[in-house]
């Protein structure tokens, strides 16, 4: 890959990347003269043994699959060079994580998908561990309306004293129909193990007469008006993983969710203020 001028965390988690999948990435100069030594190399061992015309094929096979592949894990890698922190910490990411990493993202071609791997790769080096294997085999599993699916439920997240949580109290209502939200929708997320879901409402115990709130890049405090230390989330729980993966949809502000969410929270007996 021709990268000029990547800063110190680029270098880092390529060798890391390198160290751990066995890929050495090397200034492009000295990459066009090892490839054209290598194919020439080739050429005279492919000269001294005869090979039927299956075995060509089959050949030929393995190095178009393999080139697929290997442009799938560089482009992730460069796009994911430009998320990095400053202080991240790429060196720090297991190797057994990496390695079931890039196994999944060689075989996405899809754009919008590699954007989303880019984003898994940029913050598991800005914050080592914060995705577990199981939550990247679960991406593997999505497909591209998963996928999109998955960004329309992170609408319905608030961050209620830095957990995610998603609010979806009953998805026949206008709003969620409005958003793609449906039971179809939701029990795939189940099935993926993304989500619970439920006919009975989960709580959020515990809170204070202020609890901070997050919605969208948007701060405000939860104001419990009748001293009440629980809320209503709704028939649908994160998971886990869930909960590691709606950390990827940040920014989604919708004002006219917000305004129907205000309005279920002011019926339960809270008020939503402005902490900006």
């Amino acid at each position: 890959m021709d990268i000029p001028d990547i800063s110190k965390p680029a270098t880092l988690l390529i060798e890391k990347v390198a160290n751990s999948i066995g890929v050495l990435y090397e200034p492009t100069r000295i990459v066009k003269k090892a490839k054209a030594e290598a194919i020439a190399h080739k050429i005279l061992k492919l000269s001294e043994i005869e090979i039927d015309e299956i075995d060509q094929r089959s050949i030929s096979r393995l190095l178009i699959e393999e080139r697929y592949k290997q442009v799938n894990i560089e482009n992730v890698i460069k796009q994911a060079l430009p998320l990095l922190m400053p202080n991240a910490n790429p060196e720090k990411i297991s190797n057994d994580w990496l390695i079931n990493f890039f196994d999944k993202v060689k075989t996405i071609s899809d754009e919008y998908l590699q954007n989303i791997w880019s984003s898994l790769l940029a913050n598991q080096a800005n914050y080592p561990g914060l995705y577990s294997k199981k939550t990247i085999s679960i991406v593997s599993e999505m497909d591209k309306k998963n996928a999109i699916d998955f960004q329309n439920l992170c609408k319905f997240v608030f961050n209620v004293n830095d957990e995610n949580i998603v609010l979806i109290y009953n998805h026949e209502d206008e709003i969620y129909k409005k958003n793609d939200i449906k039971f179809y929708e939701l029990t795939i997320f189940e099935t993926l193990g993304l989500v619970k879901f439920d006919v009975l409402d989960y709580l959020i115990t515990g809170l204070d007469v202020t609890t901070n709130l997050i919605y969208g890049n948007k701060k405000y405090s939860l104001l419990s008006v009748k001293q009440k230390k629980s809320i209503s989330t709704g028939k649908v729980l994160f998971t886990p993983y869930g909960k590691e993966l709606a950390g990827l949809c940040k920014g989604n502000y919708n004002q006219e969710i917000f305004n129907y969410f205000e309005h279920v929270f002011q019926k339960e007996g809270f008020e939503i203020i402005s902490r900006e």
